[in-house]
Parts: structure tokens; C-alpha cells; sequence
């Protein structure tokens, strides 16, 4: 039986204070210190998900645990008809 890997704590305050300074860079066109929060945010073991209101164009950020992301489907050989080979 495989040894099963435990459970990844994430510190919430510590994830939002990081997207809050990440926002504050997107903001200040600083994309290089942006791209390194990402990147930080990232390696707590979270996706992060950016968005921008569709009324107001503000830019938003939310997040959730890695192991919670939806997993794409797998696809499906098709089969054979019946009588083909």
C-alpha cells in the first residue's frame, strides 16, 4: 500500500496579503515583483485565478487549494463500430 501524502496547511491570511501586494504591483506596473508574488502565492499550494469585472474593469484575484482545481477529464479511446477491425 503507497504511503499517502499529508495534507498541505495553507495559511489563508498569508496567501490573501500576498495578492493584496500583488494587486498593489499590478498596479504600480511593477509585473516583474508581480510575477514573483505569483510565483510565492503559487508555492503555498494554491491556484490562483485572475479576473476582471465585466461592468467595472477592475482587476480581481481569488484562490483555491491546489487538490480542490477541478481535474479535466480524461478522454476516452473511441471503439470500434461493430464489424470494423
Amino acid at each position: 500500500m503507497g504511503k499517502k501524502d499529508k495534507p498541505v496547511m495553507i495559511d489563508a491570511v498569508l496567501v490573501d496579503a500576498l495578492i493584496e501586494a500583488r494587486i498593489a504591483a499590478r498596479h504600480a506596473k511593477d509585473f516583474a515583483e508581480s510575477d514573483r508574488l505569483r510565483a510565492e502565492i503559487v508555492a503555498q499550494g494554491v491556484v490562483l485565478m485572475d479576473a476582471k469585472d465585466p461592468v467595472t474593469g477592475a482587476f480581481s484575484s481569488t484562490w483555491r487549494p491546489l487538490d480542490a482545481a477541478p481535474k479535466a477529464p480524461r478522454p476516452r479511446p473511441e471503439k470500434p463500430a461493430e464489424g470494423q477491425p
